[in-house]
């Protein structure tokens, strides 16, 4: 994205300057996140696309991978363009610009809920098939689990209801009806929250610090939020939403405002602040492991270029001493 020098920055001396460079930021967020990443499912191998928000076209990056995503487990590393899903007992791991294969790895353990924690460089995981569940960090060189905490957590994640908050070190995820909050750091359970309703797809909102999540059980679903602290589940838009096909085809562009997600043929652009439906392209095939690809530079648009042109002619953008600290 395009970087302003130090001395430079939009002057805002009326409501017009502030609008122009509101609106060519938004243009700016939107256009970033013109496609989906995805595996493509319904063969004896998988297929690794990009998929056009817009239209629901489907363009293949990379064929002939594993088949098969298994209990929610995959991850995006946008920074490194890495793809990691789980599919039957092995790790496998995915360069998002060619579509090749780069490893595949035996898991000592079946996983579910899986992430990528940018923070410490690593993947995230429930254990699948105990009494209890434990949070385990995987090496993505490797494959190599290693348990995190005492391993005692509460067992079943249900519906892809996982979520990761980098940030404050929190991984949640649904089970038995409850909203579980665990450390990443010492993988203790720091809350456990009785839910009204049960959920599907859940994901964090950088944008609001609160879990998005899509409504479970109807013959329509809901966007809704989730208080992290308490469990509280919060309408954002009406109950008319369509009905998810896949708990593993969901994914949500925080900048954008926009959440994801297939039914049936279709997928489904929903507005995240408002809870309405805003499109539903049609897709040609199943889709599994939507992701954003949120790291990935887009080139300004040559538009943009000359809009800051004419905002500086007309005044509008100003370069001078003053220096800003950049967030």
């Amino acid at each position: 994205m395009m970087s302003f020098p130090r001395n430079c920055w939009p002057s805002v001396r009326n409501g017009v300057a502030g609008a122009a460079a509101g609106l060519i930021l938004s243009l700016w967020a939107h256009a970033a996140h013109a496609s989906l990443i995805a595996l493509e499912v319904g063969g004896s191998t998988d297929t690794l696309v990009s998929v056009n928000t817009s239209t629901g076209a489907i363009t293949t990056i990379g064929s002939g991978l594993p088949d098969g995503i298994s209990n929610d487990s995959y991850a995006l590393n946008s920074a490194n363009a890495r793809y990691y899903y789980q599919a039957g007992g092995d790790l496998d791991v995915v360069n998002t610009t060619s579509g090749a294969l780069l490893g595949s790895f035996t898991l000592s353990t079946p996983l579910h809920g899986m992430a990528y924690d940018s923070l410490s460089a690593t993947l995230l995981g429930l254990t699948v098939g105990g009494s209890t569940d434990a949070l385990v960090s995987i090496n993505p060189a490797t494959g190599g689990l290693t348990t995190i905490g005492p391993g005692n957590l509460p067992v079943g994640l249900s519906n892809a209801a996982s979520a990761l908050n980098p940030a404050t070190g929190q991984f949640f995820y649904q089970a038995g009806g409850e909203l579980n909050v665990v450390s990443v750091t010492t993988g203790a359970l720091l809350g456990s929250y009785s839910l009204s309703t049960t959920l599907d797809s859940l994901t964090y909102n950088p944008a609001t610090g609160a879990l998005l999540a899509l409504t479970f059980g109807g013959s329509a679903d809901q966007l809704v939020s989730v208080n992290p602290s308490n469990g509280v589940i919060t309408p954002i838009g009406p109950d008319t939403l369509p009905d998810v096909l896949s708990d593993n085809a969901y994914a949500l562009d925080a900048a954008g405002g926009q959440f994801f997600y297939q039914s049936f043929n279709q997928l489904i652009v929903v507005n995240a602040t408002a809870g309405t439906e805003l499109a539903s392209p049609p897709l040609s095939s199943s889709l599994y492991g939507l992701a954003v690809p949120g790291a990935t530079p887009t080139p300004e648009p040559s538009g943009v270029a000359v809009l800051l042109v004419g905002l500086g002619t007309l005044g509008l953008f100003q370069c001078g001493s003053r220096s800003r600290r950049r967030s």
